[in-house]
């Protein structure tokens, strides 16, 4: 209510400033008290507008108050529409049929020159033809008297503020009694930025209560019969849109159209913005229709051979090959691995056999497909191979860029990027390091300040945030926080426009951030970033199931360890159960990809029954999680090794905590020996570990108390 009588009295000063309200004093007008429905949830713009439709009405009706049933918006929208009416009398301007839909169509398509004006309203009966052109100079003129536009803003035509009220205005006016046919007059015959105002508007329109029932199907059925016309803003506005459903649903009858023009698919495609969450299917579906055209352009020289030059034909090739690329990065992004290296091996095939026509052009084409393909492999655990991809692709930009630096910069960063990854895969942690090092410092040396766009910011918090994973691989946690810390601030500077491209890879820092924090006993800061992240992977979910079921898994496992360390047992186990579920089923549909984070869920969860006093149901799980290492080191020593060690010393424990002496001594000694050789390696990382092991081993020694184990329970199941 206080803001309500604050906005009142704010706006009955601004009145008596407006012409033909400055003879009474506003303030001083008692205003009836306003409804709960009025004020809808409090939102600011809300209470101005139901404050202002209060003014409004007690100026014209002064024992009056607005009606339950009538909206602000209804309210403020009737004095708009007496001054469209006086100052088109002022002007002797006439018209009277036409003004309404002059209006509605001013303030949905907007116009950024005067020929632009006349011509949209070119577009209404009784508008059209030479005969009518006076008319529409005197209407153009008419509304660019009643809104002004913003100096800086470069249109002819201004708007009217706040938005809400032109959203309600076209609600209003397009429902089937006013103007039913405006859309379908106008929309398919507008500018590429018109139309991209227009969807953007009536996107936000159908959102309000006073939408008409068949807004959304017109909407679907003008884009989808207008492709040319309204696809390319279509796919501009949907990543932003507060209700896209019929503009994706338009697009995505568009996108899987056979008939489908290739230039036009080229320009869908081209549009659709870098990382998109909601325009994945449909950039899927514009890459299979350009690799089966050029497929398709193939096929038929072969059969019918032609004069065409071979050059003429490898042009071809190459289009084909980049439309696989593309193919292969959707089909990732959704989750369908096995596809998508099929793609992208059939792009490398490709791009190999063109570089022996065209070597330094086809390498740098080469060397992407190859970066791609590393990434496919590494998917699907095919360590060895994506191992070897990366690293011709890396010398091959290195080759490159000695000659073309300021070109290759960014794309050997890239490679190095992923090269480390693939390095880490394997165990290779120091050179994992090296790598990233370097592409950290590509990064902080290239002159690319001017150049802040969301790729390559994207690309700086990636590196980042893969540096930050390999220094607290090697214990060098503070080196670590800094580098995610980074990177979650770039992150959320991209998400902050572009949640629907951006909001995955934020969600995947704080749960690196929140790793750092907890290492370095900061538990509160830890469970609070961990938290955040679990909430945006399960709203994420329904989006891409097969897509974010891994990262959620991942961080609920980590959630789970920082509600332990804050002694919230109960919570840390319902959390790890849940982690726990989800890679069962991963495993399942994929076996050997998620065998390792499958393994590491099932040492926590064996922790967090053991705290809980369930020592018998810990040991069973535990040895499962110790039956996935050794699998798992017999064909990746380097690798699994430490993971597999942290393992065997927590099967000790549970085995004398149920009383198995001696098979409690047996598996801690064969942990020390792994300990030993990694120690060896590392005794940054895993000494203080090392000695630890031999403290228990001597302690295995003496009486150890046997605890009481809790009934047996299956994996995943909530704790009594």
């Amino acid at each position: 209510m206080a803001a309500y009588q604050a906005a009142a009295g704010a706006l009955a000063a601004g009145l008596r400033r407006v012409p033909g309200y400055g003879n009474t004093d506003l303030t001083t007008l008692a205003l009836p008290a306003p409804t709960p429905e009025t004020l809808g949830n409090g939102h600011a713009l809300t209470v101005h507008m139901a404050a202002l439709a209060a003014l409004l009405t007690r100026l014209t009706e002064p024992t009056g108050g607005v009606e339950r049933s009538q909206r602000p918006e209804e309210v403020i929208l009737a004095h708009e529409r007496r001054y469209w009416d006086r100052v088109a009398d002022h002007r002797q301007l006439g018209l009277e049929s036409l003004r309404l839909s002059v209006v509605s169509t001013a303030l949905l398509s907007g116009a950024a020159t005067r020929a632009e004006a006349t011509a949209t309203l070119a577009l209404l009966p009784g508008l059209r033809g030479d005969a009518a052109e006076d008319h529409r100079r005197k209407l153009a003129a008419w509304i660019r008297d009643l809104y002004p536009p913003d100096i800086q803003s470069g249109e002819y035509w201004g708007t009217l503020h706040p938005d809400r009220l032109t959203e309600y205005h076209l609600t209003r006016t397009l429902s089937d009694d006013v103007e039913p046919l405006l859309l379908s007059t106008v929309l398919p015959h507008l500018s590429e930025s018109q139309a991209t105002r227009a969807l953007t508007v009536l996107t936000r329109a159908l959102a309000l209560p006073t939408a008409p029932a068949d807004l959304a199907d017109q909407l679907q059925d003008l884009i989808t019969r207008h492709p040319t016309a309204l696809g390319v803003p279509a796919v501009r506005v949907v990543p932003q849109a507060q209700e896209p459903a019929p503009l994706m649903a338009a697009l995505l009858t568009i996108c899987q159209n056979v008939e489908l023009p290739i230039g036009l698919c080229h320009e869908l495609y081209d549009a659709i913005p870098w990382q998109s969450q909601r325009l994945m299917e449909h950039a899927l579906a514009l890459s299979r229709r350009q690799a089966a055209h050029y497929e398709r352009a193939l096929g038929t020289r072969r059969r019918r051979p032609s004069k065409q030059s071979p050059d003429a034909r490898n042009l071809i090739k190459g289009k084909l090959a980049t439309a696989l690329v593309n193919q292969s990065r959707q089909l990732s992004r959704l989750g369908r691995c096995e596809e998508s290296l099929t793609a992208i091996n059939h792009a490398v095939k490709i791009r190999r056999k063109l570089k022996q026509a065209h070597r330094n052009l086809s390498l740098l084409d080469l060397a992407g497909a190859l970066n791609d393909q590393s990434n496919r492999l590494a998917q699907l655990g095919r360590l060895d191979e994506s191992l070897r991809a990366i690293t011709h692709a890396v010398e091959i930009y290195e080759e490159l860029a000695r000659t073309h630096p300021e070109h290759l910069h960014s794309s050997l960063a890239g490679a190095l990027n992923n090269l480390s990854n693939r390095l880490a895969d394997v165990g290779r942690i120091e050179d994992a390091l090296t790598a990233i090092t370097r592409a950290v410092e590509i990064h902080e040396s290239a002159d690319w300040d001017h150049d802040s766009s969301d790729a390559i910011l994207a690309d700086r918090a990636m590196t980042l945030s893969n540096q930050s994973n390999h220094l607290a691989s090697l214990g060098r946690r503070e080196e670590a926080l800094e580098a995610i810390t980074h990177a979650a601030e770039i992150r959320e500077q991209l998400t902050e426009t572009r949640p629907d491209a951006f909001l995955p890879d934020l969600a995947t820092a704080l749960n690196n951030k929140s790793n750092q924090l907890f290492s370095l006993g900061r538990a509160d800061e830890a469970l609070q970033a961990i938290s955040q992240s679990v909430d945006t992977y399960e709203a994420l979910l329904p989006t891409r199931r097969e897509a974010f079921m891994p990262q959620l898994a991942a961080a609920l496992n980590n959630k789970s360890v920082a509600l332990n360390r804050l002694g919230r047992k109960s919570e840390a186990l319902t959390a790890v159960n849940k982690a726990v579920e989800v890679y069962e089923l991963l495993t399942e549909s994929r076996p050997g990809i998620f065998s390792k984070d499958h393994a590491g869920a099932l040492n926590n969860q064996a922790n967090r029954l053991a705290d809980l006093g369930c020592f018998a149901e810990a040991l069973t799980v535990i040895t499962r999680a110790v039956e996935h290492y050794e699998e798992l080191t017999r064909n990746r020593p380097e690798a699994f090794l430490p993971d597999h060690a942290a393992a065997l010393t927590n099967q000790a424990h549970e085995l004398a905590r149920v009383g198995q002496w001696e098979e409690a001594k047996s598996v801690m000694a064969r942990a020390i020996r792994k300990l030993e050789v990694l120690a060896a390696r590392n005794p940054r990382a895993f000494a203080s570990r090392l000695a630890d092991a031999r403290l228990t081993q001597r302690q295995f020694q003496t009486a150890w108390p046997r605890s009481q184990a809790c009934p047996t329970m299956s994996p995943g199941a909530p704790v009594p």
